[in-house]
């Protein structure tokens, strides 16, 4: 098993939006994936216990368009840090500063016990315990 930090991301313009001040209603949207998502609810969690509320939440399906949305000033997000990369270095996203950004998830890697491991599914394994260190098994 591996991590990954997740990180708070919103375009430049809200670089200095303030996520640490307990107690605040913000005029700003969530813009997420799935309702079940880890990080949506790790993210959430942490709102709450802050007694942080937002205008609203934005649910879509596809991290890219999520990114496109963040962007264009729709809102800001809460993805894995490899997920931006790109953005991130070029200036078009900014990493807000909060305790829940940065924060490391677990990567779990697993399939289904006894069935048929393909060639390319053998390298991609590999890759993994090479690369970062971790434990796979089915």
């Amino acid at each position: 098993m591996g991590s990954y930090p997740i990180v708070l991301l919103a375009a430049p313009d809200f670089a200095e939006t303030d996520f640490t001040t307990p107690g605040q209603r913000k005029a700003v949207s969530l813009v997420t994936d799935e309702p079940d998502s880890i990080f949506r609810r790790r993210l959430e969690e942490y709102l709450c216990q802050r007694n942080i509320e937002l205008d609203t939440t934005l649910e879509l399906w596809s991290i890219e368009t999520i990114k496109r949305c963040v962007m264009s000033g729709l809102g800001f997000t809460y993805l894995p840090r490899f997920a931006a990369a790109e953005e991130l270095a070029d200036g078009r996203l900014v990493e807000l500063r909060a305790p829940v950004s940065g924060v490391p998830a677990p990567a779990l890697c697993a399939w289904r016990k006894g069935r048929w491991v393909t060639p390319a599914m053998e390298l991609f394994l590999e890759l993994l315990r090479e690369e970062l260190g971790w434990m796979c098994s089915g």
